[in-house]
């Protein structure tokens, strides 16, 4: 798809994802800074550069571009749980806390943003998250996060 059309941003930026996945950080960051280049307000590209820059240990500058994501899709609970991620990387248990909370308001069922406010509060001894955490999967049905909200919670309680 670059080569038919090599300033389309969606494809830099979903190139960029795939990089990290590859576990190739510094091309990954280097493709998504180009689709923010052709289109600074793609919203999934700033996401994806928090998550390259997280990898990269630039923990402040991820907060800050998922913060931007964010902006541009508010209530995103993929970006809120993305922050979250990196507010705990950060040490900032309260701000990562409060944007696993923002995450799941937005959707109920995100099993990685259950996962990680358990894991958050675990040692605070406070277990209404996980108890939340255990009423959504009761309330799930057939959601297709059941099975990883199951997993989050079985983690969560194994530490």
């Amino acid at each position: 798809a670059l080569a038919i059309q090599p300033d389309y941003p969606e494809v830099l930026s979903n190139r960029g994802y795939a990089l990290l996945e590859l576990e190739q950080p510094e091309e990954a960051l280097t493709s998504i800074e180009q689709a923010l280049g052709l289109r600074p307000d793609h919203a999934d590209a700033h996401n994806n550069r928090g998550l390259a820059l997280r990898e990269l240990g630039r923990i402040a500058d991820a907060v800050a571009a998922h913060r931007r994501a964010l902006s541009l899709q508010p209530g995103n609970a993929d970006v809120l749980s993305n922050i979250g991620v990196a507010e705990m990387e950060r040490g900032a248990i309260d701000a990562a806390i409060s944007a696993f909370e923002q995450a799941l308001a937005s959707q109920p069922h995100h099993p990685l943003a259950h996962r990680h406010l358990a894991l958050c509060v675990n040692g605070r001894q406070r277990r209404e998250p996980l108890q939340r955490a255990r009423a959504s999967l009761e309330a799930s049905g057939d959601h297709p996060d059941r099975f990883h909200l199951h997993f989050a919670i079985g983690d969560a309680e194994q530490r």
